[in-house]
């Protein structure tokens, strides 16, 4: 079996005497195996000497080649790839049925060909396209790495800036009018927002490039939910707003990240009591009757909602429901961005569902027991 090439012709298989590869590689002008290829058919040659065309080929002469049978190998294109050859040393009557067999078994080699070529394109795809990842991780754990610096070098300065305000603000001396004190105010809510912000994308990038460590242990679902909604309820008087909690009577452990869970849960309680001006935030946790095991928790408001075809871009960073975005609601945007990257690592799944002007329902699907 051979493969011929414009000017070569290479010899990859062959079951004769090894004193006939003396040369694995002969010109085209050497071989009979360019005959077939240039028909696109098998080739059946009786007696090689009396052929006009293969009388005079140096392999021929110089090996006794008498009789002859060869059939090309095509891709799935028709691209002629070589020739599949019988040679014998006396002259034979070939049959038809000689030329149908060796064409069939050029077309497996064919196919096998074919079939090595496509899966090495694809094997050279594949290791490109994990190059390629494996760059993109670095960039994520270079930019990672980056805004866990700056974070750390801008928090330090905030805290102090914050700091700084709340003493002034107790105005122990007496000797700040109310239009400074105003000022200092809007200097310490300003610095607590920027805070906010820079840990936000802190986190984000942590989580996203996978440098986040999270430390499992068994916690009371209901003692967290008390926490996070007890933080989240010091503005809902103000706003003549409800926020209400619902747990069953038996509730057993939940085995999470208990920061990182309290965080994802603050996002979306927190989200919810900003949106909604006036009304209901109910936070109702779920469970199964026969274990106990906490199943979901579910955070429904009663706000503007959200329009069908925007409830996928609000995971996304920096994102804001732009019909909702007047002024008075302000946030970085990266809440639902850290809950929709936190929630697989803690084991959970975020559902929404929600109708522009009834409200909004988040789902957290919590993991199997």
């Amino acid at each position: 079996m051979s493969l011929v090439g414009p000017e070569k012709v290479s010899i990859v298989a062959c079951h004769a005497p090894v004193e006939w590869l003396t040369s694995r590689t002969l010109s085209t002008g050497e071989s009979l195996d360019p005959l077939p290829m240039s028909l696109g058919a098998p080739l059946l040659i009786r007696d090689v000497r009396e052929h006009p065309s293969a009388a005079e080929v140096d392999f021929v002469r110089s090996h006794g080649v008498a009789g002859y049978a060869g059939a090309p190998i095509l891709s799935d294109s028709g691209e002629a790839l070589g020739t599949l050859a019988v040679m014998t040393f006396e002259p034979r009557d070939w049959h038809e049925t000689d030329a149908e067999t060796l064409a069939l078994l050029a077309e497996a080699v064919g196919a096998r060909f074919e079939w090595n070529r496509v899966t090495g394109h694809l094997g050279r795809m594949q290791g490109e396209l994990d190059k390629s990842r494996e760059r993109a991780r670095e960039m994520i754990r270079g930019k990672a790495g980056f805004l866990t610096s700056m974070s750390h070098e801008l928090r330090t300065p905030l805290n102090s800036v914050i700091g700084f305000c709340e003493l002034m603000l107790r105005n122990r001396e007496r000797n700040l009018n109310e239009r400074q004190l105003d000022q200092l105010e809007r200097i310490r809510s300003e610095s607590a927002y920027l805070l906010l912000v820079v840990n936000d994308i802190a986190d984000l990038a942590r989580v996203e490039s996978g440098q986040l460590t999270l430390d499992f242990a068994e916690v009371d679902p209901v003692d967290l939910i008390a926490g996070v909604v007890r933080k989240a309820g010091g503005v809902t008087p103000k706003k003549g707003l409800q926020l209400r909690t619902e747990v069953p009577d038996q509730v057993g452990s939940l085995r999470t990240d208990p920061a990182r869970f309290r965080q994802l849960l603050q996002n979306l309680v927190g989200n919810a009591v900003k949106f909604t001006r006036a009304g209901l935030v109910r936070v109702r946790l779920e469970a199964d009757p026969a274990t106990g095991h906490p199943l979901r928790i579910v955070v429904a408001d009663t706000g503007p909602g959200i329009a069908a075809d925007r409830i996928e871009s609000i995971f996304q960073a920096f994102e804001h429901d732009e019909s909702e975005v007047d002024g008075s609601y302000r946030g970085t945007g990266l809440g639902l961005s850290i809950c929709r990257s936190l929630a697989p690592r803690l084991g959970c799944r975020i559902r929404v569902e929600s109708r522009v002007g009834e409200g909004s329902t988040f789902t957290v699907e919590l993991p199997p027991s």
